[in-house]
């Protein structure tokens, strides 16, 4: 999970929202990456959730929304979710390794 957000975020580094849309290897490369911490987040047990501040449902929605729903993706969301959200997720699943 840790892998997949840290790659996201390096290939959106600098990168913006008509980025994502004209590079078509890129989006796909960002839609498989978040839909990867879905599913690994999805794996994780309850206990283990419960010391891990993450917003784990979230995390399995947005894998569940770009497995059932690509037809109709907002490619903005998804640049939005690895900007905005990865870099906290990243941090606490950092603090989290490095403390345990």
């Amino acid at each position: 999970m840790l892998q997949a957000a840290e790659d996201a975020l390096d290939l959106l580094e600098g990168k913006d929202i008509e980025d994502l849309v004209d590079d078509r290897t890129l989006g796909w490369s960002v839609l498989w990456l978040l839909t990867m911490i879905g599913e690994a987040a999805n794996h994780v047990s309850l206990e283990k959730r419960a010391e891990i501040p993450l917003p784990w449902s979230e995390m399995v929605g947005m894998r569940n929304r770009l497995i059932h729903g690509y037809f109709d993706l907002n490619l903005g969301i998804v640049h939005q979710t690895v900007v905005m959200a990865l870099p906290e997720i990243v941090e606490t699943l950092r603090d989290h390794l490095d403390g345990h």
